[in-house]
């Protein structure tokens, strides 16, 4: 589903690299994309509430990003067993009024349009689903450089791609981004065009069709 999974594979588990075909999954475009209408620059995370997601390096960072823009604040969506500890941890950066924890959010279509970017902070991905689904609803995407997250973001044009772990690099590009909310706005279109134009449904079956008849001919 990604070159950076099929790069995984091949470094940890022995597949040779070049043996995969890779298929991304795709998106359903839908109408009643709405610009962010808020003034206030908020973020939102979604995914599971546990350590391969990146949310102690989100806290971090967000605790970095406030002290050059004080009004920035944070969604969590999502419901997992570090949810005590990352209150915890929030309270302890001096985040408490920063961070809302919105538990399990569905569908989370509604939580992506109440924010005016989203952040991928994961530490790994197969994929990166949430940052699609972001692009989708014409959202800018803070991205870790892990599994298919590179593949999706367009560095620089649909949001930005960070050192994954990097506290330091993401704060850089949450305070580019909440800073300059007109900028944020027109990667988030950017991102939508992106997604509709490379991470179509029709194009996921199509590749994934192709590989089932390439492999009968094969066979046959």
């Amino acid at each position: 589903i990604s070159q950076g999974l099929a790069h995984y594979l091949s470094e940890i588990e022995g597949f040779e690299e070049s043996g995969f075909e890779i298929v991304h999954y795709g998106i359903a475009g839908r109408d009643g994309v709405a610009p962010y209408a808020g003034d206030q620059p908020r973020l939102l995370c979604v995914g599971r509430l546990i350590p391969v997601k990146g949310h102690l390096v989100l806290l971090r960072a967000l605790a970095q990003a406030r002290a050059r823009v004080p009004e920035l604040v944070l969604d969590v969506a999502g419901q997992g067993p570090l949810e005590p500890a990352l209150k915890a941890y929030a309270h302890e950066l001096g985040l408490a009024e920063a961070v809302r924890f919105l538990g399990f959010v569905s569908p989370v279509q509604k939580a992506i349009e109440d924010a005016a970017i989203v952040v991928v902070p994961s530490l790994g991905e197969g994929f990166g689903m949430v940052a699609l689904e972001a692009m989708e609803r014409a959202r800018p995407v803070l991205a870790s450089d892990v599994g298919g997250l590179p593949e999706i973001v367009a560095d620089g044009e649909t949001g930005f791609v960070v050192p994954a772990g990097d506290a330091e690099a993401l704060a850089d590009a949450m305070v580019a981004l909440a800073s300059d909310l007109p900028r944020a706005a027109a990667m988030g279109e950017a991102g939508r065009l992106r997604a509709l134009e490379s991470f179509t449904q029709e194009r996921s079956t199509q590749g994934i069709e192709a590989l089932y008849l390439r492999e009968l001919m094969t066979s046959s």
